[in-house]
């Protein structure tokens, strides 16, 4: 009787002791995906095959991609934490950077050899023709930039047109309702500004090296999770890999 008793109690402490064991291990909790805010910009499409393809949770990763519209608001939204990523130009890197340091660029995606334009009404001509008109550009960020590098070829300053704050998309109407006579854009923008009976007057081809897009993270997202950040980028360099080699 006491060899049972023996035996019953030893059975009792061990199957405590292995509920008690699996009690203290520690819960794994399934990360929140990285949100991630990007726009329609060519140099931005491997995100899209990352997260079509698979390749971000292929490399370890949940991403949450959300387009972006209005590029001022959003770069608001990201500032105040609501995103953990975000594309941007280098020159909007350094605007953000100024009020809010806590952010770091983590991958060059693209440089723009043409993509980016100022698409103008059938009657200007030359860049020169824009002295007095209206020009339209997303102003505070790298499309101010461009327009006045432009505005530099033909020996003009922005103070010899006037600058009206226009987001990309809003540049066809723009310059069909003659709000504008000319306006920074690119596609899918500028196939509609075409349409519309725009032309082309100057791209970036004429200002190699000024305009670089960039992926941008929260510094404190960086700091949490590296390795997700890092799977990011792989998956991202992956799309990258596979959009060349097939075009198609």
């Amino acid at each position: 009787m006491c060899k049972l008793l023996r035996y019953i109690s030893l059975f009792l402490i061990t199957t405590c002791l292995l509920f008690a064991c699996h009690a203290s291990s520690p819960t794994e909790f399934k990360r929140p995906p990285l949100k991630v805010i990007f726009a329609s910009f060519i140099g931005e499409y491997p995100g899209i095959i990352a997260q079509e393809k698979g390749f971000f949770k292929a490399q370890g990763v949940d991403v949450e991609l959300m387009s972006k519209r209005y590029t001022q608001l959003e770069r608001a939204n990201f500032s105040a934490g609501k995103y953990d990523g975000i594309t941007a130009s280098l020159g909007s890197f350094i605007i953000l950077s100024a009020t809010n340091p806590d952010i770091q660029g983590v991958l060059v995606i693209d440089e723009s050899t043409g993509a980016d334009v100022v698409v103008a009404q059938p009657q200007i001509k030359t860049v020169a023709d824009l002295q007095g008109k209206k020009l339209g550009a997303n102003l505070g960020g790298f499309s101010e930039l461009f327009v006045t590098e432009m505005l530099k070829s033909s020996k003009l300053t922005s103070d010899d047109v006037k600058l009206v704050k226009l987001e990309a998309l809003e540049i066809p109407q723009g310059l069909k309702n003659n709000v504008i006579q000319a306006g920074h854009a690119w596609q899918p923008h500028l196939s509609e500004a075409i349409k519309l009976g725009g032309h082309i007057l100057f791209t970036s081809k004429q200002t190699p090296g000024l305009i670089l897009d960039m992926i941008i993270f929260r510094n404190d997202t960086i700091r949490d999770r590296p390795e997700d950040v890092r799977a990011f980028v792989r998956g991202w360099l992956q799309a990258e890999t596979y959009w060349k080699a097939n075009v198609q």
